[in-house]
């Protein structure tokens, strides 16, 4: 089945900059076989961002502009700013695109992904 995991990160206000957010997300779209895949998935992923110490995560650009950081997306929350994190998900219906081996985007049915 195809999920969609989110992983909330609640900031501890004590430790974190004065302009962070009050929590933030990274959400990751997965295809696994039933509950026991997802669970296996979470935990794999929650020990990554603890081996890596931190999470890199999708802020809004008012944000950014706040912390006066310019040209990202993205950005790296030590996990020392984390007071704890939840995971959550969704089931997501339809087909989930991925990778060729050449790295363009295509459905593993072969149907063409449309670009906007």
């Amino acid at each position: 089945m195809n999920y969609a995991v989110t992983f909330t990160g609640y900031v501890d206000r004590r430790v974190a900059p004065e302009k962070f957010p009050d929590k933030v997300e990274d959400v990751v779209l997965i295809q696994v076989d039933g509950e026991e895949g997802l669970v296996k998935f979470v935990n794999d992923r929650l020990a990554m961002y603890l081996k890596n110490s931190g999470l890199g995560v999708a802020v809004d650009k008012d944000t950014l502009k706040a912390l006066g950081i310019e040209n990202a997306d993205r950005l790296w929350m030590p996990y020392r700013y984390l007071a704890y994190m939840t995971a959550t998900h969704r089931v997501v219906t339809g087909e989930i695109p991925g990778y060729t081996d050449d790295g363009i985007t295509a459905y593993a049915s072969g149907k063409p992904v449309v670009k906007n």
